[in-house]
């Protein structure tokens, strides 16, 4: 008995079949990775906004603890706790630089007897668990300590030589001096800033105390940084992204000169994130969007953006003793 097999008209109808079910999987397959991808470019971009804003959010905290005024006392003379007033730290046409002096808080001593003016060492006394945080001379963190009196109000920043038991080598300490039992704390100077280490990828950049800028957060094209000073005292800071209102780098044309350090209530952050590949998707994303007193610019170019803003109590400031 011969056994029938398959016409050429069926065999062309089945391949024709499986042809439309395999085209069907293979676009299923596709889109499903073009999601994927732009998921990971996603998750990329707002990885690197906390990142940013979680460093920076802890450092305005500690921004002028000790100095109740704002203002500390350095070798070079007197500067800016959050240094708003440096005309290079802000722009209306580029990423603003983000710099402050502040202090650690948890590691503490006090001065066990008065050190005058142009005083090169310190007797302190630790307070509990701080011996070791003083010791670590080698790290970034440990290569400044800030001197303030016992109210808070004011205080000098001197560099850190060398730790010997209870007594610190320092820098020449600036001013008159202070009383025993002054507050000794680990200080750092630190600058934030935008920078391009590697071709098509722009970073946020962290520098402590001197040293060569480090990459904090990947993907970050943009930091724009404004300050809110409560002018009239009436605990709100207004916002009409003028040059006529209570914040500074809201608005092209802003003076620092005009604005009173002692006021300051807030700092407001803003990054902007770009994706480090052209999506994937095909889809042409705008480019990067206007933040503070920089406008937008650029055309299209096919990379996902993500934008973060937070506003940040400036904490520190005329406190009571």
């Amino acid at each position: 008995m011969r056994t029938r097999g398959f016409t050429l008209i069926e065999l062309m109808v089945s391949m024709a079949l499986f042809g439309l079910i395999a085209a069907g999987a293979m676009t299923l397959v596709m889109s499903g990775a073009r999601s994927q991808s732009h998921s990971a470019r996603v998750d990329v971009a707002q990885s690197s906004l906390r990142a940013g804003v979680d460093f920076i959010t802890r450092d305005v905290l500690m921004a002028a603890a000790g100095a109740a005024t704002g203002t500390i006392t350095t070798a070079s003379g007197t500067v800016n706790a959050v240094r708003f007033d440096v005309a290079a730290n802000n722009s209306s046409t580029a990423p603003d630089t983000l710099e402050l002096w502040l202090v650690d808080g948890a590691p503490a001593a006090q001065l066990a007897s008065a050190a005058g003016g142009g005083a090169t060492t310190l007797s302190i006394t630790y307070e509990s668990g701080a011996t070791a945080a003083f010791a670590a001379t080698s790290t970034p963190f440990a290569s400044y300590v800030q001197v303030c009196d016992a109210n808070f109000a004011n205080a000098v920043v001197v560099p850190l030589t060398n730790v010997s038991g209870n007594t610190l080598a320092i820098g020449a300490l600036p001013g008159a001096g202070f009383a025993a039992n002054a507050w000794v704390l680990p200080s750092r100077h630190v600058v934030y800033s935008i920078a391009q280490p590697f071709a098509n990828t722009t970073m946020l950049m962290m520098s402590v105390n001197g040293a060569a800028a480090q990459p904090l957060a990947e993907g970050i094209e943009d930091l724009q940084v404004a300050y809110g000073f409560d002018v009239n005292g009436d605990g709100v800071l207004t916002d009409a992204s003028s040059t006529s209102d209570e914040w500074l780098y809201n608005a092209a044309g802003d003076a620092a000169a005009s604005f009173d350090i002692t006021k300051l209530r807030a700092i407001r952050v803003t990054l902007v994130a770009r994706g480090t590949t052209v999506d994937t998707g095909g889809q042409q994303y705008g480019a990067r969007p206007a933040a503070e007193d920089r406008a937008a610019a650029g055309a299209s170019d096919g990379y996902i953006r993500r934008v973060l803003r937070t506003e940040i109590a400036v904490r520190n400031f005329n406190l009571s003793p």
